[in-house]
């Protein structure tokens, strides 16, 4: 019997929003209730320098569907945490409290920093291993390429008109972020 059951990155962003995953299985003896109130963050490097800003810390929520994004100008656990900080306070607004953060295992996110300021926030860091758990990032896989497409066209077709490197995505990415 086929069924038409896509896997996540292969979901639009009508689908991805109706794409609920009310429990996880972490580890035998630990189910999670991740329904709204867990985070996947993933970080993108390498972008064009923006005036200063090289890097894009992702940010989706499983369950009902909130993306945000933030540029950052380096990698370091102090400039990722005060990013998220940021995006945090953006969620609280939402009234919806967040318990769970699931990222790779990059040191950016693992590290005694993070873990502290998650603590005094009461939400608890869930590495996944990637190598292992292929699609255990899906969603926020499946959301950064959302965002990027439009900001890669464009600086695709700005680097076309003004024959010379594109380098303005941050405000691209903002505008993108909103329309979300």
């Amino acid at each position: 019997m086929a069924t038409n059951f896509k896997k996540p990155h292969e979901l639009t962003i009508k689908q991805l929003k109706k794409f609920l995953v009310p429990q996880r299985v972490d580890a035998p003896d630990k189910i999670i209730n991740i329904s709204g109130n867990t985070l996947q963050l993933d970080l993108k490097v390498d972008m064009p320098s923006d005036e200063g800003y090289k890097n894009i810390l992702f940010v989706a929520s499983i369950g009902d569907f909130y993306i945000d994004a933030e540029p950052l100008k380096t990698k370091t656990m102090g400039e990722v945490k005060d990013a998220l900080e940021r995006i945090l306070k953006r969620r609280k607004r939402l009234r919806t409290e967040v318990k769970y953060i699931e990222t790779d295992k990059g040191s950016e996110f693992v590290n005694k920093e993070m873990k502290a300021f998650l603590k005094l926030r009461h939400i608890e860091l869930i590495p996944q291993n990637t190598h292992i758990h292929k699609n255990a990032m899906a969603i926020i896989e499946r959301a950064v390429g959302l965002i990027m497409k439009p900001i890669l066209e464009h600086l695709r077709a700005e680097s076309l008109q003004n024959r010379r490197h594109a380098n303005r995505w941050v405000d691209k990415l903002k505008e993108v972020d909103e329309k979300e």
